[in-house]
């Protein structure tokens, strides 16, 4: 093969490569499936039960606390070491994980939200701020009693050495769970609306083996059979509260149903290969149509329908911009914005499908304290950002070691 031949051969691949990474190459695009469920519902594994392709992405932060802990020498165990520095240190990593998330959001992927739930309105926002973009939303709720949350917490670390939050916080999380979520049935309110999907109009409890339809080993009972669930107090206390027991008179039976339910409605809402969501579906049309049109690596984001625009007026001999572009810029721009206007309500409203907590607050007890990187470096010049965490550009080994031993001598610990 002559070098001309070879230069033209690699040419047209790099051309096929640079069209096959457009809407088209995106298996379920415009879907978001959100699980519920407290410590130890088994999300996981419901997720697998459920039918739900591997190519969705899973959105959690704690998939990057478990990868980034452990780098820089600090333990899974929320209630051990510099709990102050792993406090502040997730918050970047929850930065990071909704970073991801736009961008994954922008390029129309599939996504799977494992979270606990109990925060109902965030969760409420990002559902509602999803549609708006143009995904079709699916719900599936899980439940498992507070005790349950707790051990499995303990379990987790003491058996496996993987992520622990604490009993007190789990224990915090799994009562908002009961009251928030399974008590006021607010998802089920969600699911009514457009764009939002349920799997199941009921809970699914997971306390039975789904292979044996017998109660799991890891229950009693008397969770079948007691009237009241039991509330404690996270913090220790001798005061409980006390609210209807969803658990009572519940059968294998009951708990198959609500999966059957599950898997075939979870399988008619993948099946269309389009978004059943009107601006999704628009979205969708006018990225076939400018990765159609071979426009460089144009068609593989949602802000390329802005991209495309502009390039097209530029261009001197354009024809009327084409219907599929038009209709999609104006529905999902909400009006005829142009230019820098555009570009900036599009930005927005992907922004708000993926919120971030506030930056982390320097804590008064690091003063005094100057380090390059975590804790009180949030707040000066050159600190890490999200993005510096996605990259996985900063926290250095040795100078995480200086700052936790510095903290260390500082505080007497």
């Amino acid at each position: 093969m002559q070098i001309n031949e070879l230069r033209k051969l690699i040419q047209e691949v790099k051309i096929r490569e640079a069209l096959q990474r457009g809407i088209t190459q995106v298996q379920n695009p415009f879907k978001a499936v959100f699980i519920f469920g407290p410590a130890g519902a088994g999300k996981t594994y419901i997720k697998d039960i459920l039918g739900l392709p591997n190519n969705f992405i899973v959105i959690n932060t704690d998939e990057l606390v478990e990868d980034v802990f452990p780098r820089y020498g600090l333990s899974l165990n929320f209630e051990e070491g510099p709990q102050v520095v792993k406090q502040e240190l997730r918050k970047l990593l929850q930065q990071a994980t909704a970073e991801r998330m736009r961008k994954y959001v922008n390029k129309c992927m599939p996504l799977l939200i494992d979270t606990p739930g109990e925060k109902i309105n965030k969760i409420r926002d990002i559902v509602r701020a999803l549609v708006e973009i143009g995904y079709d939303v699916a719900l599936f709720q899980i439940n498992v009693p507070p005790d349950y949350s707790v051990q499995s917490d303990k379990d987790r670390w003491e058996k496996k050495g993987e992520r622990s939050v604490g009993a007190k916080l789990t224990r915090q999380i799994a009562n908002k769970y009961q009251t928030n979520v399974v008590r006021d049935a607010v998802y089920l309110q969600l699911g009514q609306e457009r764009g939002v999907t349920l799997l199941s109009d009921k809970i699914y409890p997971n306390i039975f083996d789904v292979k044996t339809g017998e109660i799991r080993e890891d229950f009693d009972e008397s969770v079948l059979q007691d009237d009241k669930l039991e509330l404690k107090d996270p913090k220790g206390g001798k005061r409980s509260q006390f609210m209807r027991n969803p658990f009572q008179g519940v059968t294998w039976d009951e708990a198959s149903d609500i999966l059957k339910v599950a898997q075939t409605n979870l399988s008619e809402w993948l099946a269309p290969e389009a978004p059943l969501n009107p601006t999704g579906r628009l979205i969708y049309d006018a990225l076939k149509y400018i990765q159609g049109r071979g426009v460089g690596t144009l068609g593989d984001e949602i802000t390329d329908i802005i991209q495309y625009g502009i390039e097209h007026t530029q261009d001197p001999e354009r024809l009327p911009l084409p219907p599929e572009v038009h209709e999609a810029l104006f529905l999902s721009l909400g009006g005829e914005l142009e230019g820098k206007e555009a570009a900036t309500s599009l930005l927005t409203k992907i922004k708000r499908t993926a919120p971030a907590e506030k930056r982390p607050v320097l804590d008064p007890r690091y003063s005094g304290i100057n380090v390059k990187y975590t804790g009180p470096a949030y707040t000066k010049p050159g600190a890490p950002t999200a993005k510096d965490i996605v990259k996985e550009e900063v926290l250095n080994l040795s100078e995480l070691k200086d700052f936790v031993a510095k903290f260390n001598k500082k505080n007497n610990t």
